[in-house]
């Protein structure tokens, strides 16, 4: 009996296209959360905690996500790391790179 590498191949993509459904879910709930609290309030800065469970989507990575989330966010806001799954962020104009 021999493996079938394709289908090796087949899973190993289709958990990769998962990760990343979870990983844009997670972040679009993050910039809503931004938005709302910049249109709602006159701070320029929140925390965000990540999600451990999301119903319909496979168990959640928090090291991977928060890894993608820093990333991402740090492309237009400034963002840091408190714990395993909270960031702090913020858009004050003096925090943010350019």
């Amino acid at each position: 009996m021999s493996l079938n590498i394709d289908k090796l191949t087949q899973i190993q993509l289709d958990k990769q296209k998962a990760n990343e459904a979870i990983y844009n879910t997670i972040y679009n709930r993050c910039k809503k959360q931004i938005e709302f609290i910049a249109s709602n309030s006159i701070d320029t800065q929140c925390t965000f905690e990540i999600p451990t469970f999301i119903l319909g989507y496979p168990p959640i990575n928090l090291t991977e996500t928060m890894k993608y989330l820093l990333t991402t966010l740090n492309q237009q806001v400034y963002a840091q790391k408190i714990d395993n799954k909270t960031i702090y962020i913020s858009w004050n104009l003096d925090n943010i790179k350019k």
